[in-house]
């Protein structure tokens, strides 16, 4: 997501700073005045629009404004539904194989449960997944732009 800001680059690096700090965002790195990088949203609270993810800003002169790039990263929200896949599958496909050892269920048949029990929930959860981390881009992007346009109508 790109915004335009009228605005020097080191004067939009500290309003992506301040804008950061203000949403209680972790700064990981930064190399000012063309890049920021921070932290959102907690473990410890889960909402649909509160994922987990990472933030990284490039800021760039070009024709009198600074133009701020928003790259979004969701890599460890999508880490935990395939671990979580991962870990379901093996606990099938252990209890499939207990039970063909016990003479219960025919192994192959259990092998397809749980290769069908783990692709729905694989399906399933990678879809909430998804639903979290777009309502969760589009919350910040918003904020974001509501809070650059109540700074240029103060400047003016």
């Amino acid at each position: 997501m790109s915004f335009s800001v009228n605005a020097t680059t080191e004067e939009a690096f500290r309003l992506v700073a301040d804008f950061f700090e203000m949403r209680r965002m972790e700064i990981l790195s930064s190399d000012p005045p063309s890049y920021v990088k921070a932290r959102f949203g907690s473990w410890a609270s889960v909402s649909f629009d509160n994922a987990v993810g990472v933030v990284e800003t490039k800021i760039a002169k070009k024709d009198g404004a600074s133009y701020l790039n928003l790259y979004f990263g969701f890599r460890g929200e999508y880490l935990v539904v395939v671990v979580s896949t991962i870990v379901l599958a093996s606990i099938f496909f252990v209890f499939a194989w207990a039970q063909a050892l016990a003479g219960r269920v025919d192994f192959l048949l259990g092998t397809m449960w749980t290769i069908l029990i783990a692709s729905i929930f694989f399906v399933l959860s990678g879809t909430i997944v998804a639903y979290s981390t777009s309502k969760t881009r589009r919350r910040i992007i918003e904020e974001f732009n509501m809070f650059v346009q109540s700074l240029a109508s103060k400047k003016d």
